[in-house]
C-alpha cells in the first residue's frame, strides 16, 4: 500500500503543475518558444524537488522554488507583460492556498480529525483529502477554460450539468470522510471500499465531462455549419448582384455614344434644361463601372472588379492572371474565390502601406482548375498561429472564410494547400474540372 500512497503524492504534485499550465494557457497566448518538451522538463524538475524530504528541502524553500519555476514557464512559453505574469502567478498561489485552507477546515469540522492526520503521508484520510482539493481545483480550471472557450449560448446549459457532477463528487467525498473517521477504524475493509469508490468517482466525472464537452462541440459545429450555409447563400446573392451591376454598366457604356449624340442635337436646339434633367437622371441610375477587363468570364470579371475597388480604397496592389472558360459559371467556386480574395484583402489591410500586395491566379486546364492566392506578410503567420484560429473578439463568429474554402474544396474532391514562401502567405486550391 505504501507504493499506492507514494503514487498519489506524485500525482498531486503533477496535478498542481498541470493546473497551473492550464490556467496560464487560458489567460495568455503561446509564444514562439512554446514547446511541450519545455513544460515537461520544468514539471519533472518540480516533481523531483517536491519528493525530497523536508529535512533536505523545507516546504517554504520548495514553495519559493516552485514559484520561480512557474515564472520561468510563463516567461519562456507565453506572451504577455512581466507584471501580468507575476500577478497571475501570485493569484494562482493565493487561490491554491485558500482552497487548501477551506477544505482543511471542512475536514476538521467533524472533531474526529486532526491536522496531522491530513498532512501525514500514508493514510486513506489523506488520499481523500487530496482527492477533494484537486477535484475543487479541477472544477475551477474547468470553468475558467469553459467560459473562455465556448459561447454564452452553450455555457448556461453545460454549466448546470457540470455543476451537478462536481456537487455529487463533493457529497460522496464527505460521506466517505465520515465512513473513514467513524467506521473504518473498526472495519478495516472499508478503507479499500472507500478508495475504490473515490477512483470510480474520478473516472465517472472525467467521462461525464468529456461526453458533455463532445456534445457541446457538436452543438457549436452545428451552429457554425448553419452560419456557413447562410454565408454561402449571401455570397451567392452578392455574386449574382455584382454580375447584374456589371452587365448594366456595360450596357450603359454601349449606349453612351448614342446618348451624347442626342445631347448634342438637343443643345443645338437650345434645350439645355432637358439635357440637364436627362444627365441628372442618368447619373442617379448608373452604377459605378470600370473599363478594365480581367477575364472574358463575365461572372468572374464582375467579382474581380468589386474586389479591385476595395483594394484601391485600402491602397493594396492587386495583380491577377486569369485563364478561365468564359462560360464557366459555377457559383460555389465563385464563392470560394470570393472568400480567398476577402481573406487576402483583410490580411493585407493590416500590413504597412508599403507591404500591401495581392497576387491572384486562376489557371484552367483540361483536367483541373488551379486557384492561387498570395498576399505579402511582414512576419510568419503559420509560425505564430499554425491552426489559423481567428483572434478577433467572439472568435466563434469569425474565421468562417477559410472554413468555407475548406468545405467547398472537400465538397468538390479537390486539394487545399496553405504555405508560405518569400514573405508571401499562399493558399492553393486545386479543383477537378
Amino acid at each position: 500500500m505504501s507504493l499506492l500512497f507514494d503514487l498519489f503524492e506524485i500525482a498531486a504534485l503533477i496535478l498542481t503543475y498541470v493546473f497551473f499550465c492550464l490556467v496560464a494557457n487560458t489567460f495568455f497566448q503561446k509564444s514562439q518558444c512554446y514547446h511541450v518538451t519545455y513544460l515537461i522538463f520544468v514539471g519533472t524538475v518540480e516533481v523531483v524537488l517536491g519528493l525530497l524530504p523536508p529535512t533536505l528541502l523545507p516546504n517554504t524553500i520548495f514553495s519559493l522554488l516552485s514559484m520561480l519555476l512557474s515564472l520561468l514557464v510563463l516567461l519562456c512559453c507565453f506572451d504577455g507583460t512581466l507584471w501580468k505574469k507575476l500577478t497571475m502567478l501570485i493569484l494562482f498561489n493565493i487561490v491554491d492556498l485558500l482552497i487548501s485552507n477551506i477544505i482543511t477546515n471542512l475536514f476538521l469540522l467533524s472533531g474526529h480529525t486532526t491536522a496531522s492526520m491530513l498532512f501525514t503521508k500514508g493514510s486513506y484520510l489523506r488520499l481523500l483529502y487530496l482527492f477533494v482539493i484537486y477535484m475543487t481545483e479541477f472544477a475551477i480550471v474547468y470553468y475558467l477554460n469553459h467560459f473562455h472557450t465556448f459561447s454564452n449560448v452553450l455555457t448556461q446549459k453545460s454549466l448546470w450539468i457540470s455543476f451537478l457532477f462536481f456537487f455529487c463528487d463533493f457529497i460522496v467525498a464527505f460521506l466517505l470522510h465520515i465512513i473513514l473517521v467513524s467506521f473504518a477504524p473498526k472495519l478495516p475493509y472499508l478503507y479499500g471500499i472507500c478508495l475504490s469508490i473515490a477512483l470510480c468517482l474520478i473516472a465517472t466525472t472525467l467521462t461525464g465531462l468529456y461526453l458533455l464537452k463532445a456534445q457541446e462541440q457538436e452543438q457549436e459545429n452545428s451552429i457554425e455549419m448553419a452560419l456557413l450555409k447562410l454565408q454561402l447563400q449571401q455570397q451567392k446573392e452578392l455574386i449574382l448582384e455584382s454580375e447584374e451591376h456589371y452587365q448594366q454598366s456595360r450596357i450603359l457604356k454601349h449606349d453612351i455614344k448614342h446618348l451624347l449624340l442626342n445631347y448634342r442635337i438637343l443643345l443645338a436646339e437650345g434645350k439645355q434644361q432637358q439635357v440637364m434633367d436627362n444627365i441628372t437622371e442618368f447619373i442617379s441610375d448608373a452604377p459605378s463601372s470600370s473599363d478594365i477587363i480581367y477575364t472574358d468570364n463575365q461572372l468572374l470579371n464582375a467579382l474581380l472588379h468589386a474586389k479591385q475597388q476595395r483594394c484601391l480604397k485600402e491602397n493594396i496592389i492587386f495583380e491577377q492572371h486569369i485563364v478561365l472558360d468564359p462560360l464557366y459559371d459555377n457559383i460555389q467556386v465563385m464563392i470560394l474565390i470570393l472568400n480567398l480574395l476577402d481573406n487576402a484583402i483583410e490580411a493585407s489591410s493590416k500590413e504597412p502601406a508599403s507591404n500591401r500586395l495581392i497576387r491572384f491566379e486562376i489557371i484552367q486546364t483540361e483536367q483541373n482548375i488551379s486557384i492561387v492566392s498570395q498576399n505579402r506578410i511582414s512576419s510568419s503567420v503559420l509560425e505564430h498561429n499554425p491552426d489559423l484560429l481567428s483572434k478577433k473578439p467572439h472568435s466563434h463568429e469569425h474565421g468562417l472564410g477559410l472554413k468555407s474554402i475548406s468545405l467547398l474544396t472537400e465538397q468538390y474532391h479537390g486539394m487545399l494547400d496553405i504555405y508560405e514562401e518569400q514573405n508571401l502567405f499562399c493558399v492553393h486550391v486545386l479543383l477537378p474540372y
